[in-house]
């Protein structure tokens, strides 16, 4: 290690000096030893420099060239020079102003690398960055010290950032927060959720969605309880019950309800409470669900199909009946289009009975296969079902078989329907590309 102890580092080296005061051999003063490990040292730094600086040449024509698969082996290759690179690698971590585009590429992979090195050392540098450093540069260093094992040291540098009011850096930096979380943290996350700026309130929203942070639970509801400040954000506070079940309970599901059902809520909005609460039927009350059943007769058509998609996800026959009964209809009079399976099928899926939806998909694919009609959406409606169902193998023959482009498969990858499919060793290459 490069700041090991001194006798550890120069038996390491195989070149430490005759032993002081054992009796044997020349004696030397410590000022002379001390200056032979600071030579080794220098001599272990010039080394580790070079590799640093070879690996970033090679990554920045990576960069240049798009092979992402050659900037992740070349990240792992830093990352495998351990923690007594660090410093070395902040030289990288600010592209600079002028950078754009693929000159990004390199410092973000640094980036990665120094938040995944253990005791790095380098925070203070860090929190330098926050102050001088390139917008794009103190993004990097937001980054990494997400993951600062100093919480105490860093967050109030963070959290002054936000105050100063950075629009480029708000939404790194409320991340960042969220994710490094801790009592303080959460307390400042929170009162900017309640706050009067409807945009920071969004942004913050985001951020402690995506870290999953469970400790703004109780601001969150104070929020969706306004509904006048709630009712902008109806897609950000769906968002962040789904990824936050743990704090989701009976008042949550009423209150979701009640700013479903106030006028001040889009209609999207509306819809996207409606379908986070059918995932939460063990919370439901009998209030709740009558409620519910009075959506199913809105003048919104979409809303009111979700009311009954919720409903019947809860066991409720006669919704079923009512929800499918259009659907029917429409196969009925008009069975050679495939349209009309492909609507019945999607529907099928919302509702979860992905055998029926399979069924409906392979006779849109008849259908459509005597026309010309474009047949990628039914061979995904199966993979999709197949991939809900636990069928990786057939979910993953049904996606390569599909007319897809490469960047339509990398985006596949990200659906929620895919997550276990693309996390697999064997389909994330062979399906996906991922590695490419």
């Amino acid at each position: 290690m490069l700041f090991a102890p001194p006798v550890v580092l120069a038996l390491a080296l195989g070149s430490a000096p005759a032993a002081v005061g054992d009796g044997e051999g020349e004696r030397i003063s410590l000022e002379e030893l001390a200056e032979h490990y600071r030579a080794q040292r220098d001599l272990m730094l010039a080394e580790l420099g070079s590799q640093v600086d070879a690996l970033m040449v090679e990554m920045e024509r990576a960069a240049q060239v798009g092979a992402r698969k050659d900037l992740a082996r070349l990240a792992d290759r830093l990352r495998a020079l351990g923690p007594d690179c660090a410093p070395l690698l902040l030289a990288y971590l600010d592209p600079g102003l002028t950078a754009r585009g693929p000159e990004l590429l390199p410092s973000h992979q640094v980036a990665l690398v120094l938040a995944s090195l253990p005791a790095h050392g380098v925070t203070e540098n860090l929190l330098v960055m926050l102050e001088r450093a390139s917008s794009e540069g103190r993004r990097n260093a937001l980054v990494v010290l997400e993951q600062t094992a100093q919480p105490e040291r860093v967050s109030p540098a963070i959290r002054a950032l936000v105050e100063r009011g950075s629009k480029s850096l708000l939404e790194p930096a409320l991340i960042a927060l969220a994710r490094i979380g801790g009592d303080d943290n959460e307390r400042f996350l929170g009162e900017r959720l309640v706050g009067e700026d409807l945009e920071l309130a969004r942004t913050t929203l985001e951020a402690v969605t995506l870290a999953r942070t469970t400790g703004v639970g109780g601001k969150v509801r104070v929020l969706l309880g306004s509904h006048g400040a709630a009712a902008p954000l109806a897609h950000q506070i769906a968002a962040y019950y789904a990824a936050c079940e743990d704090v989701v309970d009976e008042g949550v599901c009423t209150a979701v309800l009640d700013l479903a059902r106030d006028s001040r809520t889009s209609s999207e909005g509306a819809r996207a409470l409606v379908d986070l609460l059918a995932r939460f039927q063990r919370h439901w009350d009998s209030k709740l669900k009558k409620d519910l059943k009075g959506l199913c007769s809105s003048s919104d058509a979409k809303l009111a199909e979700s009311a009954l998609v919720a409903l019947t996800l809860s066991g409720d026959r006669r919704a079923r009946r009512q929800l499918l009964e259009p659907y029917d209809d429409r196969i009925e009079s008009q069975r050679d289009w495939a349209r009309v399976w492909e609507e019945r099928a999607a529907i099928l899926y919302r509702i979860e009975d992905f055998k029926g939806a399979i069924k409906d998909y392979r006779e849109a694919l008849e259908a459509g296969s005597r026309s010309s009609r474009p047949l990628t959406d039914d061979y995904l409606g199966i993979a999709r079902c197949y991939a809900r169902m636990g069928k990786l193998k057939d979910a993953a023959k049904w996606i390569k078989d599909a007319p897809v482009s490469y960047m339509q498969l990398r985006a596949l990858a990200e659906e929620p329907a895919f997550a276990e499919l693309a996390a697999h060793p064997r389909y994330r290459e062979d399906v996906f590309r991922l590695d490419d």
